[in-house]
C-alpha cells in the first residue's frame, strides 16, 4: 500500500526565532562599538566589548581611594542594638532588626509600632502621609499573602481602618501567628530592590550575598567575610553589572560605592556580635535614583536577624 506523503507544515511569518534573547548589551558604554576592537568578527567583538568594561571598571574600582568607605558607628547607638539582642528571642522582629541595622550605621525607614487603631493614626500624622502599614510578626514572612500589608495610606481615618484590616486578616488567614501589633512605616520613592545579608554557615564562616529583586530568579553573589573596602567595591560592582536593564546602563544608575558601603556596614555588624548572630536579611533595601546631598543613598524597607538562643551561653 502507497504511503501517504505528509502534510506540508504552513510557512512561518517572518524570522524564525529561537527563543528570548538576553538584554546583555544594554550595559553602559555598549551604546557603540569600542574602536580599540575588530569588527570583522561582530558577535566576538560584542562579548570581547562586555569583557572589557568589566575589567576596565575593576581596575578603577582597585584605583580608588577607599579610606571614607568604613562606616563610624554611634557609640550609644551599637550600645542600644546590643542591648535589643539581649532582650530579643532568637528570630527577631522587623522592628527590633532595624534597631539593630540602625544602631551598626544601616539605613531604615522612619517608622513606630502601634498596638491600637488610634495609635496607628496618631504615628502616621507624626510621620507624614502617605505610609504603610504592615503586621509586626515573626512568625510571618510574606504578610502580603495574608493580607498584613497595606500601602498608600493618605489620612488618620484610612490608618484606623488598615490597622484593623491587618489584625483581622491575620487572625483569620493566619490564626496560629503571634501577632505583636502593627508597625507604621514611611512610604520609600521607587528605587532599586535588592536582596543582602549575611549568613552564618555549620563551619562558623560568613558568607556575604546580594541580588536584584527581580520577576525571574535570580541566583545571588557570594562574597567571604571579612571584606575589605576593595574587596566590598567589586562584590558590589559585580552584583550591580549583573543586573540587567536599567541598573547598569546609564551613567546616572546606583552607585557602585553605595553599595560596597552597606555591605561593609552588613560585614561589621557580623563582625561585632561574633558568633551571636546566624543570619542578617535586607529583604529588600531600595537604592534611591539620584539622592542629592545629605538625603539618604538607601533605605531597608524590611529585615530579618536571627541569632543563636541565649540558653547557647551567649
Amino acid at each position: 500500500m502507497p504511503r501517504r506523503a505528509p502534510t506540508p507544515t504552513p510557512a512561518r511569518c517572518g524570522p524564525r526565532r529561537a527563543g528570548p534573547l538576553p538584554r546583555v548589551g544594554e550595559l553602559f558604554g555598549m551604546a557603540a562599538p569600542d574602536p580599540a576592537l575588530s569588527l570583522r568578527i561582530p558577535t566576538a567583538a560584542f562579548l570581547a566589548q562586555r569583557g572589557l568594561l568589566r575589567a576596565r571598571a575593576s581596575q578603577a574600582l582597585l584605583q580608588r581611594d577607599t579610606s571614607d568607605l568604613p562606616a563610624r558607628p554611634n557609640p550609644e547607638l551599637v550600645e542600644r542594638a546590643d542591648a535589643v539582642l539581649e532582650g530579643a528571642g532568637e528570630v527577631l522582629s522587623d522592628q527590633e532588626s532595624k534597631v539593630v541595622l540602625r544602631g551598626h550605621g544601616i539605613e531604615v525607614t522612619r517608622q513606630a509600632f502601634a498596638t491600637s487603631a488610634s495609635g496607628a493614626a496618631s504615628f502616621a500624622d507624626k510621620i507624614g502621609y502617605p505610609v504603610a502599614l504592615k503586621a509586626l510578626s515573626p512568625d510571618l514572612r510574606r504578610k502580603a499573602e495574608v493580607g498584613a500589608v497595606v500601602l498608600d495610606v493618605v489620612n488618620a481615618a484610612a490608618a484606623k481602618r488598615a490597622y484593623s484590616e491587618i489584625v483581622t486578616n491575620v487572625e483569620e488567614r493566619a490564626p496560629l501567628a503571634r501577632l505583636d501589633g502593627v508597625v507604621v512605616a514611611e512610604m520609600i520613592e521607587a528605587g532599586l530592590d535588592l536582596r543582602c545579608g549575611a549568613l552564618r554557615t555549620r563551619s562558623g564562616s560568613v558568607a556575604l550575598y546580594a541580588h536584584a529583586v527581580l520577576a525571574s530568579p535570580v541566583e545571588p553573589l557570594l562574597a567571604r567575610s571579612p571584606l575589605s573596602p576593595t574587596d566590598a567595591l567589586l562584590f558590589a560592582e559585580a552584583v550591580l553589572a549583573a543586573i540587567p536593564v536599567p541598573a547598569r546602563r546609564r551613567a546616572s544608575d546606583p552607585d557602585v560605592t553605595v553599595l560596597a558601603r552597606l555591605l561593609l556596614a552588613i560585614d561589621g555588624l557580623m563582625q561585632h556580635t561574633g558568633e551571636r548572630l546566624l543570619a542578617v536579611g535586607l529583604d529588600p533595601v531600595r537604592l534611591l535614583p539620584e539622592p542629592t546631598e545629605g538625603a539618604r543613598e538607601y533605605v531597608t524597607l524590611d529585615a530579618r536577624i536571627v541569632q543563636r538562643a541565649h540558653l547557647d551561653g551567649l
